[in-house]
Parts: structure tokens; sequence; C-alpha cells
């Protein structure tokens, strides 16, 4: 049997009306030969889909491996519960290996639990990369030869933000490179939708991955209007986010579900000052039947579930999403069509990345960014040269600058639809500026 038979069959006997795409085929294909990929996928391609067939492809490709497992590292509760709500539907078993700051407070159901995951009773566990290197849990199953003999692929899902994080705020990203001794000879997949240049070159070696092949496309968006727009100068701060934030709270209180479904990333500080507003205007309304949602890495469970499944159907009830970096991976929702930024995020890789929740179904879209001296001086930590060219260069297409550092290049599409630079530079070229007015 060749392995693109291999390859139809295992999509289709996960979703019957999708066929996989060429650099998903050429993702398995690497994959059955055994081979390391870092995948670098454009937001919207399909990457998640590599690894939820995957789980069928081995069923198909080594029959003789029961109950195969893949074992994801994942960044986010909120990628979790939205990929594993995803597999269900669509009958694939799966989990997320439980975190707990308390270990003592670990129970005789997670021992069950755990031991269910050794059994291959989940054909993909997900995990945060503290819950499987700094839990005894999780050491339990890193040292079960049971539990390593069913894994058949270690997925590092979201790999752009292991080298920051793991320097920065959570070490335990540094040791994923300590993996592959652990599942040797098992294929790593690394998944991303924004490496840059730079991470490309350097990803092998923080994830102790063996001469990987490479799977990647250009990450333009052509569907998305690229937008920036410098704050006024003098303004207090506040009165800066303000101006931002109140805009869109009171458009959306003025016509709520005539409102384009949009993504506004803010420090959580005015995230709170914000959220206080809508209250205001609204009146109190609970996330069963508010058009506005908050979304932050500790926000409740059940909240997120909520926006999350709201945000799936084709005309949502929320409109409007206040939200920190947390939604800016992994968030999948087909309907919204604008993304603004109040302030810039610290690296073009991330501004891609959450640019990419806008258009998911190729409606036009619009990413707004403002800015100003203040949000991108070269002493805010881990502020990085490719955001602050994108935000100073007034003399050049955006989507020219953002392509250009993941190693691409503009394809043919008209001034008006690609950024405010060249749909400003179309309206000189009409005559429609006078500079002498």
């Amino acid at each position: 049997m060749s392995n693109s038979k291999l390859i139809f069959d295992a999509v289709h006997d996960y979703n019957a009306s999708i066929d996989p795409k060429p650099k998903q085929i050429e993702a398995f294909e690497y994959f059955l030969a055994g081979k390391d990929v870092i995948v670098n996928l454009p937001v919207g391609y399909g990457k998640s889909l590599i690894y939820h067939v995957l789980p069928k492809l081995v069923q198909r490709a080594t029959p003789d491996l029961e109950k195969p497992v893949v074992l994801t590292i994942s960044p986010l509760n909120i990628i979790q519960t939205e990929q594993i709500d995803i597999l269900k539907r669509h009958n694939i078993s799966a989990c997320s290996l439980p975190y707990l700051d308390n270990e003592e407070s670990l129970d005789s159901d997670l021992n069950q639990f755990n031991h269910s995951i050794v059994n291959g009773d989940f054909a993909v566990v997900f995990s945060h990369p503290e819950a499987l290197l700094n839990t005894s849990k999780g050491q339990e199953l890193l040292t079960s030869c049971s539990f390593i003999h069913r894994v058949a692929a270690l997925v590092i899902d979201e790999c752009h933000i292991v080298e920051t994080w793991g320097e920065e705020f959570r070490t335990a990203f540094k040791k994923l490179k300590t993996l592959p001794a652990v599942f040797e000879n098992k294929p790593i997949l690394a998944l991303s939708g924004t490496l840059t240049v730079g991470q490309l070159k350097k990803l092998p070696e923080i994830l102790g991955m063996k001469n990987p092949a490479i799977v990647q496309e250009s990450p333009d968006r052509q569907n998305i209007f690229l937008q920036k727009i410098e704050k006024v100068k003098g303004q207090d701060i506040c009165e800066i986010y303000e101006e931002v934030f109140k805009k869109e709270c009171d458009n959306l209180k003025q016509s709520p579900m005539s409102y384009p479904v949009t993504l506004l990333f803010m420090p959580l500080f005015y995230i709170s000052q914000a959220a206080a507003y809508l209250q205001h205007i609204f009146g109190k309304a609970d996330i069963t039947n508010s058009y506005y949602a908050v979304l932050y890495s500790r926000q409740d469970k059940a909240v997120i579930q909520a926006t999350v499944t709201d945000l799936q159907s084709d005309n949502p009830r929320i409109r409007l999403v206040l939200t920190s970096s947390v939604a800016g991976m992994g968030f999948d929702p087909p309907c919204v069509t604008r993304v603004i930024h109040a302030k810039p995020p610290r690296t073009l890789s991330q501004y891609l990345q959450e640019i990419g929740r806008a258009g998911r179904r190729g409606q036009k879209a619009t990413a707004t960014l403002y800015y100003n001296n203040r949000d991108i001086a070269k002493n805010i930590p881990g502020i990085e040269d490719d955001i602050l060219q994108y935000c100073k260069t007034d003399d050049k297409c955006l989507r020219e600058i953002l392509l250009g550092n993941f190693g691409f290049s503009k394809t043919q599409i008209s001034n008006e639809e690609c950024c405010s630079y060249c749909a400003t530079k179309e309206l000189d070229i009409a005559g429609l500026f006078d500079d002498t007015l």
C-alpha cells in the first residue's frame, strides 16, 4: 500500500468530507519515514489536522502497535480545551494531563487517570510542559515503559514560543530538549505558523531534533488588510487606551449584532478598565447573554468554554472579545473579521500569530495596530527589532516588512487590499491627496 493511500484513508477516516492539502501530505510523508519535522504553515492552513490524524495514520502504518498515543505539548488551556472538543467530535479519544501546584492534593481518581493514559485509553494526550516534566505523575509517565512504547509521536504545538517563554517565565519549556532521549527514535513534529528565519535555524537545537525536515509555506494572508495607526502624542497613557477601547465599546452598544466580531488585544489592566466600562453601558450581564467576553490566562474555564463555543457559530452573540495574548494561539473562531492591538506585541512572530485569528474562512478582515514611541522603546524587556522596524518604517509596504522577516515576499495583491501604506499610495497616485492644501 502506498503512503498516499495510507494518508488519504487516514484523513478520510477522520473526516470524510476533506482531502489533505499538499503541505499536510508532505508532513505526513516525512513522519512515515521516521523523520523529525518542523511544520511552519500559515495560520488557518490546518496544522492541527496533522496531529489529529496521526492516531489514524499510525494504526494503518503500524497495525502491530496496540493503542498508539500522540503526546502533544501545548502551552495554553484554551488551546487544549478547544482541540480536545474537536477531537472528540471526530471520535478520537483525547485528554489533558492535570497540572496541580500542590501535588499532595492528587488522589486516587488521578492515579486511575494516569493508569488510563498508560493503558492507551486516550489517542491524543495534551500536556503543559510543567505537567509532564515538573510533577510526580508526569515523571511516572516518562518512566513507564508501557507508555513510552505506546507513544508514536511527540508533537510540540506553537513551538515559536518555546525559547522566549522558557527564558522568561515558564522554565519547563527549556527542558523539552530532554524528551527525545526518553522517546528515542520517535518522530518529533514541531508546529507553528509564525517561525522567523532566525527561529527556524535555532529550533532544532532548542528541541533536540535530529536533522529535521522543514515543511513551510508563505504566511501571507491576503484577505487581511494591514493597518497601522500612531497614537495621539502628549496624552496620558490611560487616556490613550481609553480612546481605543471606548470607541469600540460605544460602537458595540449602538448596534450589537451588526458590530463585526472583533478581538481587542490589550494589557490586562486596561482589559479590566474596558470590561468595567462595558458593564456600565450595558448593565450587568453574564457569559450566557453578553455581547462581549473577556479572555485571559486565569479566566474561569466555564467562561472560556462558553466563549469558544459561542464563537464557533456562524453568527455568534459575542461580538467583542477583550483579550491578552491567551487568544493569540490555537483559538480559531471562524467569524472574526477584525483584530485590534491597542499596543504592539513584543515580536513580529507574535503579531502575525495574533492577527491570524481573523478571516479564518477566507472572508475579508482587518488587522489594526496602534503604537507610539513609548510602546516600542528598546529598553522594553523582550522586545525585538522586527516589531520595532514594523512600527517605525513609514515608507514601505507593511506586508513586505512583515513577510520579509519570515523569508518570503509579497505576491500580487491590489494596493487597496494590501495595507494602509499601499492604500494611501494608491490615493496619491490617483491625485486624491493635495499636499498644497
